[in-house]
């Protein structure tokens, strides 16, 4: 869009221009239209919702205008990091985040551009419809004013506004990406971090000179160059912090605006599918673009907070005093975490989110609306499980593979049988997770059955539809294929979250069993009772030491099973949150209403 640092001036000029001739002109022409219109208060509020959208992509393009020195900082300090990177594992780390933030930039992207399409797709339904009728009924995208006959200059006034769609789509979506993109760089410096704090300390020596030198104290400067990556991290959130700050707050203005419009017009069109998924896809942008910022806000949060757990997970104790001064400062300063503000107002966080959610929901009534977004969302849910499993296949196999390993490795018959019980265990659950799961299934499915029954008995003909769908075809001439599709749809999209889940209910239940079993070897670690200890025997002889040696490695190896689940589930879980946050929020609006 014109605003890369690092390109010539001259080129970032011609891009303004251009984008100021095409979407600058029509906005101009929205304006126009809402002062005309401003009589008429259902052209008014159709106008309003994809003015507001303009506005908001013009605000985040100003802002990347005005501060593009603060943005070629943050880019530098990209680099500068990557290059100062002293191991492997901490270029790993900042690779593994920064292919995270990709992902999730092509997930968001790919939703604004597929609400995008079916916002242009909408108007043009009825010009090909008329065409083949023979009729003459030409819509807009919106309400534009031209001061001309707009049906005399109708195709360039539509490619006019498509261009404008994409210009400001476009333009959103690059300032969203390259947003997620630094603080996902922040949050990695901050992982990094905890990753070089947990092996400051090499070897499991306890006996530990607190007073060394300077010049033999390991530990020390280590944590002297973790003080320093440190403060770097933070200098880091804090320019985003100032580059993003202001832009913030007018953007959650225009998106708490924007949506109460959008989701009043949607409750206005209900009975008009085109103009009614139109605006309804107008709303849940709006409340996207406001998760999205608020998710990455809460992601730095925590990644900051987690400072502190790092520090106490330090095992300062085979540290020297100095050190462990360093340590309490460090302590001291990671309980103040890194926040994203809306001009310093309030925070960008998922509290944040929830209450201007809860605030929103109470301004709009649109429970009929909302019947078609509970399916959709459960449908996404499966697709989510899917899709993660198919793109971490990798990560699933290790998994089993681990498993496998764990069995073969089981020293007793008393730790096989409490994995077995374990592994039992996940297996009941399963199948009532699974059973609950169907039956509910069942009950969805049989409802729009019934009339249809009756309907054969008393010889009427209503038929009822299990959720509203649009084929752009007549229903009722093709009610059977319609309610097949519809329940196969079902079945695979049931068995999808079941079969996720269920895997993942399996791989816990091994998780617990692996520190249970532990459990089991640290009780039993003397075989003996007699109080007859030789306090400093043979590592030879020293089967206790032994035992233990053994716990603590089985202990390393059930952590990182714990861990590798982490990686398998964590992209999925972020995304399931909002779907359920906002999926049982559209269920109980609707519960509510029918009482």
């Amino acid at each position: 869009m014109g605003q890369w640092p690092y390109q010539s001036p001259r080129t970032k000029y011609i891009i303004l221009v251009a984008i100021a001739l095409f979407a600058g002109t029509q906005v101009i022409a929205k304006i126009c239209a809402t002062l005309t219109y401003f009589d008429d208060i259902e052209i008014l509020l159709e106008s309003l919702a994809p003015l507001f959208t303009d506005i908001m992509a013009a605000i985040k393009l100003a802002n990347s205008v005005v501060k593009t020195k603060e943005m070629k900082r943050l880019i530098n300090r990209i680099r500068v990091d990557f290059a100062s990177c002293s191991t492997d594992d901490e270029l790993k780390i900042l690779k593994q985040y920064a292919e995270d933030g990709r992902r999730f930039t092509i997930m968001y992207g790919g939703f604004l551009y597929s609400i995008m399409i079916i916002f242009m797709i909408a108007p043009m339904k009825p010009l090909i419809l008329n065409t083949i009728n023979g009729t003459d009924e030409r819509p807009f995208v919106h309400h534009t004013e031209y001061f001309v006959d707009p049906q005399n200059y109708y195709y360039p006034i539509i490619v006019h506004s498509y261009v404008t769609v994409l210009v400001c789509v476009t333009t959103v979506v690059t300032m969203d990406t390259m947003f997620m993109i630094l603080v996902q760089h922040a949050c990695g410096l901050f992982s990094a971090l905890g990753h070089q704090l947990r092996y400051l300390v090499e070897d499991e020596n306890l006996m530990i000179e607190v007073n060394p030198s300077i010049s033999n104290d390991k530990p020390f400067k280590k944590l002297t160059m973790c003080v320093y990556k440190h403060k770097k991290a933070i200098e880091f959130a804090d320019l985003i912090e100032s580059y993003y700050s202001t832009c913030f707050l007018a953007q959650a203005g225009i998106t708490v605006i924007g949506m109460s419009a959008s989701g009043l017009q949607a409750v206005t069109y209900v009975n008009e599918t085109a103009k009614f998924l139109q605006q309804l896809l107008f709303s849940y942008a709006h409340l996207l673009h406001l998760f999205f910022e608020c998710v990455n806000g809460q992601r730095l949060i925590n990644h900051s907070e987690r400072m502190y757990e790092y520090l106490l997970n330090l095992k300062w104790y085979q540290t020297s005093f100095r050190t462990r001064k360093v340590v309490s400062i460090m302590l001291i300063r990671s309980q103040l975490p890194c926040v994203l503000t809306a001009a310093s107002m309030f925070d960008i966080s998922m509290e944040t989110f929830s209450t201007l959610y809860a605030t929103l929901s109470s301004y709009n009534d649109i429970n009929v609306v909302m019947e078609d977004m509970a399916s959709l969302m459960s449908d996404t849910a499966g697709v989510i499980k899917l899709v993660n499993s198919a793109l971490t296949t990798k990560e699933m196999r290790e998994l089993l593979a681990r498993v496998q390993l764990d069995y073969a490795s089981l020293a007793t018959d008393d730790e096989l049988k409490i994995m077995q019980e374990f592994a039992e265990n996940g297996r009941k659950m399963t199948i009532m997770y699974s059973g609950v799961f169907f039956v509910l299934m069942m009950l969805f499915m049989i409802p729009p059955l019934k009339p249809m029954f009756f309907n054969n008995l008393n010889g009427t003909n209503e038929r009822v539809f299990i959720h509203h769908t649009e084929y752009f075809v007549d229903p009722l001439d093709y009610f059977y294929p319609i309610m097949l599709h519809s329940y196969i749809t079902i079945f695979i999209v049931v068995c999808s979250i079941v079969a996720m889940d269920t895997m993942f209910v399996v791989l816990v239940q091994h998780a617990c069993g692996l520190f249970t079993t532990l459990g089991y070897r640290l009780c039993h670690i003397t075989e003996n009772d007699t109080l007859l200890i030789d306090i400093n025997p043979s590592r030879r002889n020293d089967k206790s030491f032994e035992n233990i040696s053994l716990c603590v490695h089985k202990h390393q190896e059930a952590i990182e099973f714990v861990e590798l689940i982490q990686s398998y589930y964590s992209t999925s879980f972020f995304l399931h949150v909002g779907l359920n946050v906002m999926g049982l929020s559209i269920t109980g609006e609707i519960k509510i209403e029918i009482k």
